[in-house]
C-alpha cells in the first residue's frame, strides 16, 4: 500500500450480532451435498464429539467467512469417525452447527493460512428447546418480537427467533445450563430474565412505553416555538432509551418507561435573562401525555443596584455577576440574570423575579443571599481564581505602522489601530500565532495570566524570507511541472495537526518559490507514487535549496496471533517522521505491504480488528508498536504477534473528555524536554486498548465509540517497569508522568489526577 499525507487518525469500531441460527431438518440434511474440496487452499478439520467424548457422524456444519455479514456458506458433514476436512481459501472463518437434540455450537475465531491449518473441535452438549408466548399487559399476543437465548456456555451461540402472529416463539439448540432470555420490540420496554436452566411454556409480558408532547406558552399567552426541553426521570429504576424530536414548536419524546418525569424549558425574554419553567408529568404505558409549560404570571421585582467588591474592598471587574431566583430542580420557576460590573464594580440588574436572590460570580461556588425587598446592595466575595482572561495588544508592520487586517489564531481582526483582544485560558502558558497577508507568521508566547486583562507587547510582522528551490527526480533531472512541494516547520514534525505548513508548485524546470517563510527550521517534503520521496531539511536562514527524490523503502509484514495464525482484516497505521503515513489492512494470509520514505524513522501500530459481525465477538488482540527505518530501495520484513503478557494496567481520571490521551512506554523514561519530543514519544508509545465492548452482548445492537473517555486499559502486558503519560491535548499538552511497576499478574489500577492539575505543560 502506498503511504499518503495524514494528520489525525480517528478510528471507530462497531460490532453487531448475527442473525439467528435455524435448525437443519433431517430432510434438508439428507439432500444437501457437500461441495467438492478445492484442489488447493488451507486445510480445515472439524471434529465432532458428544459430551462423553464419543465421535458423532453425519453432523452437518456451516463455514462462512468472518468479514462479511451474509457471506456464502460452505457446508460439511462428519464421517463415521466424527471428522470432516475441507480445503478453503486462507482467511478468517466462523464455524457453526445446529443439531437436533444438542446445544448449538459456534466458533467465531477460526484463522487459516497456507501454512496454518486449523482444527475445530465441537463437543456437543445435550440441548433442548425454549418456547413460549409474548403478550402485552392486557394479555393480547405480540407479533414480531425478537426473542433470544444468551447461553452461559462460552462455546454456544446466541439463539434467536421472532414471535409469530399468535405471539408464539420457539428456540431450538438451547443448552441445558444457565442462560438469559431477552426480548425486544419497538414501542415496548425490553424484557430480560435469568434462568438456571431453560424454561418451558414461558409467558413473556412486555410493557408498552409511553410518549410525551411538550408545548410552551409565552408570558403574553401566545404559543411559543420551542426546539428543546430538558426531561428528567423522578422515579428510581431505568430511564430507558427514549428519543426526542422537535418540530412545529413542539418537542416530542418516545420510548419513555412508565413513571414520573419532570420536563422543563427556557425562554430569554430580555438580554442577559433566562426564565425556566417546569412541570411534572406521569407517563402511562402505551399512552401519549401532553405537558404545557407556561411562562405566564412571572412577576418582576424592582431593579437591583449595587457594587461588588472583594474582601480587600477593591472592585471585582471582568467577572460576570449572576442573580438566581427559584429552583427548577424542585419544580419551581427559575430566573437567571447575568450582568458585567463596570470598572468600579457597580451594576444594575433588571427583570428579576420577585423573591430573594442568590448572587454568585461566574466560575465560583460562593453564594451571597439578597433579600426580596433589597434595592441597593454591597456584595462582598472572595475573588475567584481566574480560568479565562483577555489578552490584548497591537500588530504592526516592519515600518512600525499598524496592520489593519490580520489574524490571531483563527480570529480575524480589522482595526485601523491594529488592535486585538482575544479570550484565552489563564492557568496555562501558551503560544499564539499572528498572521497577515503578505507577511510571515509570528509566534507570541503568553504566560499564565494573573488578571482578567493583560496587555502584551506589540507584535511586529515582517515579510519573512523567500525560499527558492528545485525538485529533482531519481535520475537527477527536474520533474515535470505541477508538483507540490510542502514545507513543515520542524517543531510540528510529529504533531497530529499543523498550523505552520505551506506549499509551492513546480514549474517546467522543477523550480518553485515559497514566499513569506518564517525564519525557523523546517522540512521540505514531496512524495510521488512512482518516483519516490524527498525529505529535505531547510535551515532557519536558508533561502536556496535542492530537493532530491530517493527510492522508497518497502515493508512486507505479517500480523499473527500468539500462536502464529494469520489475522485477516486488521487495520493498521504506519506513521513516518514528517507525518507521512498510510493505513493498510491485512489480507487473508495476514500480510500487508507498505512503501515508506527511505531513511526516515517509522512506526507501525495495530488499530482494530476487522469484520462487520460475529457473535460472540472474536477475542480482542493487542500489539506492541514496532519501529523501523528502511534504507532507500530496501525491502524489510517484519512479523507482529499479539501480546501475551499476564498483567494489565487500568487508568482512571476524575472526569471524561475527548481531549484526554494516555501513552505507555516500557522502562523508566523521563519527561521529554520539549513539545516536539513529547509528540514523538506519544507517536512511538503503546496505545490503550480500543474502547471496551462485550464479547457476548445480549442485545442485537451496535457498539458506539465514545469520544469522551475517562478510563483506559492496557492489557496483556509483560511484567516489568513502565512509564505512563496522562495527557490533555488541547491548547498544548498538559501531562502527568507516572512510573508503573507491573510486578505481578493481574490488573493494576491507577487513579490519575487531571493533567492540568499540577502536570507539566508544553504550549503549542
Amino acid at each position: 500500500m502506498r503511504w499518503s499525507w495524514v494528520g489525525l487518525v480517528v478510528v471507530m469500531l462497531a460490532c453487531v450480532g448475527t442473525s439467528s441460527q435455524l435448525p437443519v431438518t433431517p430432510t434438508e440434511a439428507s439432500t444437501a451435498q457437500p461441495p467438492e474440496p478445492a484442489p488447493s487452499g488451507a486445510l480445515l478439520t472439524v471434529v465432532v464429539r458428544d459430551a462423553g467424548g464419543r465421535p458423532l457422524s453425519g453432523i452437518r456444519f456451516k463455514v462462512r467467512h468472518g468479514r462479511a455479514d451474509h457471506a456464502q456458506a460452505l457446508w460439511g458433514r462428519t464421517d463415521g469417525s466424527g471428522r470432516a476436512q475441507l480445503r478453503v481459501a486462507s482467511g478468517w472463518y466462523v464455524v457453526s452447527a445446529v443439531v437436533p437434540g444438542y446445544q448449538s455450537f459456534v466458533d467465531t475465531d477460526v484463522r487459516l493460512g497456507r501454512d496454518h491449518p486449523a482444527t475445530v473441535t465441537m463437543t456437543l452438549q445435550p440441548g433442548g428447546r425454549v418456547s413460549g408466548r409474548v403478550v402485552d399487559a392486557s394479555g393480547a399476543p405480540l407479533r414480531i418480537v425478537w426473542v433470544a437465548w444468551v447461553p452461559g456456555d462460552e462455546t454456544a451461540p446466541r439463539v434467536s427467533a421472532m414471535s409469530d402472529s399468535e405471539g408464539c416463539f420457539s428456540l431450538d439448540g438451547v443448552g441445558r445450563g444457565r442462560g438469559v432470555l431477552v426480548s425486544e420490540r419497538p414501542g415496548f420496554i425490553r424484557g430480560r430474565q435469568v434462568f438456571e436452566s431453560p424454561p418451558r411454556d414461558l409467558k413473556i409480558t412486555l410493557t408498552a412505553t409511553g410518549k410525551l408532547r411538550v408545548r410552551a406558552v409565552a408570558p403574553d399567552g401566545r404559543a411559543m416555538n420551542i426546539s428543546d426541553a430538558d426531561l428528567h426521570r423522578l422515579d428510581a429504576g431505568e430511564a430507558g432509551d427514549w428519543s426526542r424530536v422537535a418540530a412545529d414548536g413542539v418537542v416530542a419524546y418516545e420510548g419513555l418507561h412508565p413513571g414520573r418525569y419532570r420536563v422543563a424549558t427556557d425562554d430569554s425574554p430580555h438580554p442577559g435573562t433566562t426564565w425556566t419553567v417546569a412541570s411534572d408529568v406521569a407517563i402511562l404505558p402505551g399512552q401519549t401525555q401532553d405537558a404545557v409549560l407556561r411562562f405566564e404570571g412571572f412577576q418582576e421585582r424592582v431593579p437591583l443596584r449595587g457594587r461588588v467588591v472583594g474582601t480587600d474592598d477593591r472592585p471585582l471587574t471582568g467577572i460576570p455577576l449572576i442573580a438566581t431566583s427559584g429552583d427548577v430542580k424542585t419544580g419551581d420557576r427559575e430566573s437567571v440574570t447575568r450582568v458585567m460590573p463596570d470598572a468600579q464594580g457597580r451594576f444594575v440588574m433588571e427583570h428579576l423575579l420577585q423573591g430573594p436572590q442568590r448572587m454568585t460570580l461566574s466560575g465560583a461556588d460562593e453564594v451571597v443571599q439578597v433579600a426580596e425587598d433589597a434595592r441597593d446592595v454591597s456584595l462582598v466575595f472572595h475573588a475567584p481564581p481566574l480560568t479565562e482572561g483577555f489578552v490584548e495588544g497591537r500588530v504592526l508592520g516592519p515600518n512600525g505602522r499598524p496592520l489593519t487586517h490580520f489574524k490571531v489564531e483563527a480570529t480575524t481582526f480589522e482595526d485601523p489601530r491594529g488592535r486585538y483582544s482575544i479570550r484565552v485560558p489563564t492557568t496555562l502558558p501558551q503560544v499564539l500565532t499572528v498572521s497577515a497577508e503578505g507577511f510571515a507568521p509570528a509566534r507570541l508566547r503568553v504566560g499564565a495570566l494573573t488578571s482578567p486583562r493583560t496587555v502584551l507587547p506589540d507584535v511586529i510582522l515582517d515579510a519573512g524570507r523567500k525560499v527558492r528551490g528545485q525538485l529533482l527526480g531519481l535520475d537527477g533531472q527536474p520533474l515535470p511541472a505541477g508538483r507540490d512541494v510542502t514545507l513543515v516547520i520542524t517543531r510540528e514534525r510529529d504533531a497530529h495537526f499543523s498550523q505552520d505548513t505551506r506549499s509551492a508548485r513546480t514549474d517546467a524546470n522543477g523550480r518553485f518559490v515559497m514566499e513569506h517563510v518564517p525564519r525557523e527550521a523546517g522540512i521540505l517534503q514531496f512524495a510521488d507514487e512512482d518516483a519516490g520521496t524527498a525529505v529535505q531539511p531547510l535551515g532557519a536562514d536558508q533561502e536556496e535549496v535542492t530537493v532530491r527524490l530517493v527510492p522508497d523503502a518497502n515493508l512486507q509484514a505479517t500480523l499473527a496471533d500468539a500462536q502464529g495464525r494469520p489475522l485477516e482484516g486488521f487495520k493498521l497505521m504506519v506513521r513516518c517522521q514528517g507525518r507521512f503515513g498510510s493505513m493498510p489492512t491485512t489480507d487473508a494470509e495476514g500480510h500487508f505491504t507498505v512503501r515508506a520514505p527511505g531513511g526516515q524513522p517509522c512506526v507501525v501500530k495495530v488499530l482494530q480488528n476487522g469484520g462487520p459481525s460475529a457473535w460472540p465477538n472474536p477475542p480482542r488482540r493487542v500489539f506492541f508498536p514496532r519501529q523501523f527505518v528502511g534504507a532507500p530501495g530496501e525491502t524489510l520484513r517484519m512479523e507482529l504477534r499479539a501480546r501475551t503478557g499476564t498483567a494489565s494496567l487500568r487508568v482512571t481520571l476524575p472526569t471524561a473528555s475527548e481531549w484526554f490521551e494516555v501513552a505507555l512506554v516500557q522502562g523508566d523514561v523521563p519527561l521529554p524536554p520539549t513539545l516536539p519530543a513529547m509528540e514523538t514519544l506519544v507517536l512511538h508509545a503503546i496505545e490503550p486498548d480500543p474502547g471496551a465492548s462485550e464479547r457476548r452482548p445480549e442485545w442485537n445492537e451496535r457498539q458506539f465509540v465514545s469520544f469522551g473517555r475517562g478510563s483506559f486499559e492496557f492489557s496483556s502486558l509483560p511484567l516489568g517497569h513502565y512509564t505512563l503519560f496522562v495527557m490533555e491535548n488541547r491548547e498544548g499538552i498538559a501531562v502527568h508522568r507516572i512510573p508503573v511497576d507491573l510486578s505481578k499478574p493481574g490488573v493494576l489500577d491507577i487513579a490519575s489526577k487531571l493533567p492540568e492539575d499540577g502536570g507539566a505543560f508544553f504550549p503549542r
